[in-house]
């Protein structure tokens, strides 16, 4: 198994010759002694802001327009589909060139695309294929960013200090979703969609300047225009297809992620027809169902970033599988609000501890100069979630939507059984 040297020193901390910071004491928040790490915290924290007002207030508007469970598959399926068709050729571009710029050109279009579709909402033009080529743009830039993000993190900090940071990041993401969420349903109810979208983009501005401030990191294979030359860049492509079938581990994690997409977060494409047809709660409802999800998820990456770098890495990962399926299977069968609400946090926090772990175990189970391409591997994983809002869409128009949600969760604690049988390596990780 190729792996990073675990005594490797980041190059933030070989940059800098700072007294002792005073977050060396707190294992929680230790990755802000790194130079360069606040800034970037930052950037991702305000950033995805804008990811849940969006969601919430496209599928508000897609849902109103259609009436149509299999509409609201297809969005998702828009919103996924970039993972498919682009992850694995952004990791290879985010190992071949400075991650900051990278990350930097693919975010500074957002503020204008999301401006955009505020003009076309404002103006009365808007239809159902606005808000579907919008959601495969807007996550089309959204997947080159993210292995440039995930990477830099790494280079910023460390392996050993990886999983601390990769959680506090996603502490960032869900803190933002908790409250997105909520004020979106609220936003959406009294000022409109159209207001909502204008939040989102002054969020960007404000995010994109804070990354501004993250120091130039030039790790392994990365560096000027030279080195993107399509051959050097398609032999990386191919390299991190080779990683999968060579990597027992790596094969592991890539099978988990695929079902957990597939059969897991597919699930979030029904919310708005739990929240108006099941739960009886309106915009508002779906905006809290929302945001206790994410309320879920910043309390598990919390608590990730506290273990530091614990042990047993793979069982805890399995573990987040086989509860995530489980916590399916009671929130499709709950008709009551509050519980629903409950249970939404559950999976939040099953589903994000799984994705925090998906990221730290790829990138600490290949090479350093392969973790652009681990991290595009897991948004190839997660490509194939059009398969299931598509799929999860269209049972929820046969037999309803419960009853899609819950056999959702039992497929998936099917798939853990058979991933806990045949992928023994992942329990020894």
């Amino acid at each position: 198994m190729n792996s990073i040297d675990p005594q490797e020193q980041p190059l933030s901390l070989k940059r800098r010759s700072t007294p002792r910071s005073r977050f060396d004491g707190l294992k929680t928040f230790r990755a802000f002694r790194y130079r360069g790490f606040p800034f970037l915290f930052v950037g991702v924290l305000i950033m995805s802001l804008g990811d849940v007002v969006i969601l919430v207030a496209l599928q508000w508007l897609v849902l109103v327009k259609t009436d149509s469970t299999l509409s609201l598959g297809v969005v998702w399926a828009a919103r996924l589909a970039p993972l498919f068709l682009w992850g694995m050729l952004a990791g290879a571009i985010a190992d071949r060139v400075e991650r900051k710029k990278l990350l930097l050109c693919a975010l500074g279009t957002l503020a204008p695309l999301v401006a955009f579709m505020s003009t076309l909402i404002s103006q009365g033009w808007i239809q159902v294929w606005h808000v579907l080529l919008f959601m495969f743009v807007y996550s089309s830039l959204k997947t080159f960013a993210v292995p440039a993000r995930e990477a830099l993190i790494v280079d910023l900090v460390g392996p050993t200090e990886a999983l601390g940071a990769i959680s506090l990041s996603r502490v960032a993401f869900f803190a933002t979703q908790v409250l997105s969420s909520l004020a979106s349903g609220y936003v959406v109810e009294t000022w409109g969609i159209r207001t909502a979208l204008l939040i989102v983009v002054s969020g960007y501005v404000v995010g994109f300047t804070a990354l501004l401030f993250v120091p130039k990191m030039v790790g392994p294979k990365t560096g000027g225009a030279a080195e993107t030359r399509f051959p050097a860049l398609s032999r990386h492509f191919l390299e991190g297809i080779e990683m999968i079938g060579r990597n027992r581990a790596v094969l592991g994690l890539v099978v988990m992620a695929v079902f957990c997409e597939i059969l897991g977060f597919s699930h979030r494409s029904l919310y708005p027809v739990f929240a108006r047809d099941v739960l009886r709660a309106g915009a508002s409802g779906l905006g809290a169902l929302h945001a206790l999800h994410a309320s879920g998820g910043l309390a598990a990456t919390l608590a990730l970033a506290s273990l530091g770098n614990v042990r047993w890495k793979g069982r805890l990962i399995l573990g987040n599988m086989l509860f995530f399926g489980l916590f399916l299977v009671l929130f499709g069968q709950s008709p009551w609000f509050p519980l629903s609400l409950v249970l939404a946090a559950l999976i939040g926090a099953t589903a994000a501890s799984f994705d925090a772990m998906q990221i730290t175990l790829l990138q600490l189970n290949v090479g350093n100069d392969q973790r652009g391409r681990s991290i595009g591997i897991w948004q190839l994983s997660i490509g194939f979630g059009p398969i299931g809002s598509l799929g999860v869409g269209a049972v929820a128009a046969a037999v309803g939507a419960r009853l899609a949600v819950t056999l959702n969760g039992l497929l998936l604690v099917v798939v853990f059984v058979i991933v806990l049988l045949v992928f023994r390596r992942i329990r020894r990780i």
